[in-house]
């Protein structure tokens, strides 16, 4: 019952927290597409996810407590939404948005865990997902200057950007914010040519990945 209360309370606060960094950021959202807003919000949930991990691994030493934390920020996704100005999507758009960050928290869990194994008791490594989970997001935009000098072929150049979960976000809204104003302005990937990947398959290959994590992370408590 207290896990309860303490996972219900966390998407509440998260959800808050969220909705008050977005009104905060108003003047500078204003200028994004719908769109883009809703993918910064969902990076903003996950990133107040992790932050929000209890240093005693507690509530995420399990596959199943990982599902329910995880469940938890698609609620808090779906909260955040629905309160906050001018995000009228459609429910089934709010539905993806929420999956999509149930899928990469559940991802980033497992890295979480498999990391928690190897580190002393003392560490935290869920700093160091989350500062994997920026960097990958921030992965196309600081290969841009890069781009004329490697001339990457196209599936190459596929195989690096489908690496960002920016990339899965923007597959699950069909949001091709490569070619956006600000991308076309300030990166050259007009240039070149690529594909983004379906999101049916890329959400599939995802929790494949996440689900192979927890597995050896499990296997991994049994043998010590």
């Amino acid at each position: 019952m207290r896990e309860w209360k303490y996972i219900l309370l966390n998407c509440l606060l998260i959800s808050l927290s969220t909705c008050s960094i977005v009104f905060i950021s108003e003047p500078v959202l204003s200028s994004f597409v719908p769109a883009a807003k809703l993918i910064t919000l969902m990076g903003l949930i996950l990133l107040n996810g992790i932050l929000a991990l209890p240093k005693n691994q507690s509530l995420y030493c399990t596959a199943s407590a990982s599902v329910l934390w995880c469940m938890m920020l698609a609620t808090a996704t779906l909260l955040s939404i629905h309160v906050s100005i001018d995000f009228n999507f459609s429910f089934t758009t709010r539905l993806l948005a929420s999956y999509g960050v149930f899928s990469i928290s559940f991802l980033m869990q497992g890295f979480i865990r498999i990391l928690q194994r190897a580190a002393q008791p003392h560490h935290h490594p869920a700093l160091l997902v989350l500062f994997l989970f920026i960097a990958s997001s921030a992965f196309p935009l600081s290969l841009s200057p890069w781009l004329d000098l490697i001339n990457p072929s196209q599936e190459k150049l596929q195989l690096i950007l489908w690496s960002s979960p920016l990339t899965y976000f923007a597959c699950m809204l069909s949001y091709d914010y490569l070619h956006s104003q600000w991308f076309y302005q300030f990166t050259s990937y007009a240039m070149y040519r690529f594909n983004y990947p379906d999101p049916f398959w890329f959400s599939i290959g995802l929790n494949i990945m996440a689900y192979l994590l927890h597995l050896f992370s499990h296997k991994n408590t049994q043998q010590l």
